[in-house]
């Protein structure tokens, strides 16, 4: 396959009222044309941060270190009239609050428009056409009603198929999905999964869907990444990490996860709270909650163990030269 991205080495800092938040710290991820590639671990891992820094759309008070690499072209040194070119035509953003993301004063068609208009060119007739198809592209019923429409008039769901298609409507190569299925009920949340493979395999979009929830890995992605203060815990095949999850953490997530709950047992959670960023962290940052950590784990993060797709950053791992 081919890689799309690459992100190398990226470490992002949050300077904050005199302090600094250590959100990423040496992440490494390829990710591959045509797939879905799930990011995902418990609010503050950095999945979002990850999400934000491929986009461009860190705040103003984020260093970052490392390199992004799009096309030959490193992202983090881009400027803004750059990142312009870039960021809608090339990448696209669903956010977690489509209710927050959208324009309240514009209506739908007006904020789809001028996607459309920035980045293909679209005037007159035609561009109110593509506006229309791409609300049919997204499975929004009378697109010509919703396009009139304010944020305001539409459900959760409405509101977060308007956010895929403008998103989309710049024809992207890679789409970024913060968590886009959090807040609606599993009968929508259905329905929007079903709506990214197909947008997938029709507009052949490689997708960075972010989670917290370990069921949507599963029904949805190809490869998944594990991440926890800001580390990278595991990634690999979807399939092979949920059948034989090899980090402590991963386990945790699944059997905190109700979807994987054997018949008659509740799910699992896990014990502890995330870690302080606010200083840096030398050791694995999950060892305070990890019922197997090690000596080791305290004082050291330890390199990663790679084979066959699968790499595993666990002292668990130290004298395992593969992982089958």
């Amino acid at each position: 396959m081919t890689t799309i991205i690459s992100i190398e080495n990226l470490s992002v800092v949050y300077r904050t009222g005199g302090e600094k938040i250590y959100a990423l710290t040496r992440l490494s991820l390829p990710i591959e044309a045509g797939e879905i590639f799930a990011v995902v671990g418990e609010s503050g891992c950095g999945k979002t941060t990850m999400g934000l820094a491929v986009a461009g759309l860190l705040p103003a008070n984020a260093d970052v270190d490392g390199r992004i690499m799009w096309q030959g072209t490193d992202l983090t040194k881009l400027d803004e009239d750059a990142w312009r070119q870039v960021r809608g035509r090339h990448i696209g953003f669903v956010f977690q609050e489509p209710a927050q993301a959208l324009n309240p004063v514009l209506t739908i068609g007006q904020q789809l428009k001028e996607v459309l208009q920035c980045h293909h060119g679209y005037r007159g007739p035609a561009l109110h056409e593509k506006a229309t198809e791409w609300l049919h592209r997204v499975a929004m019923p009378e697109p010509e009603r919703w396009l009139r429409a304010y944020p305001h008039e539409l459900s959760g769901g409405l509101k977060q198929r308007a956010m895929f298609a403008i998103a989309l409507a710049g024809e992207p190569e890679l789409l970024i999905a913060d968590e886009p299925t959090t807040a609606l009920d599993v009968t929508i949340q259905a329905a929007i999964l079903e709506l990214v493979r197909d947008l997938r395999r029709v507009l052949n979009l490689t997708v960075i869907w972010i989670t917290h929830d370990m069921g949507v890995v599963q029904e949805l992605a190809d490869r998944v990444a594990v991440m926890y203060g800001g580390r990278l815990m595991e990634v690999g095949p979807v399939g092979r990490v949920l059948s034989r999850p090899l980090h402590p953490y991963t386990r945790g997530l699944i059997q905190a996860n109700p979807v994987f709950a054997p018949p008659g047992r509740l799910p699992e959670p896990i014990p502890g709270h995330p870690p302080d960023l606010r200083e840096p962290l030398h050791g694995c940052p999950f060892a305070p909650r990890c019922p197997e950590r090690l000596e080791p784990c305290e004082t050291a993060f330890p390199e990663e163990v790679m084979e066959d797709e699968r790499r595993v950053a666990c002292w668990l791992y130290e004298n395992v030269r593969t992982v089958r």
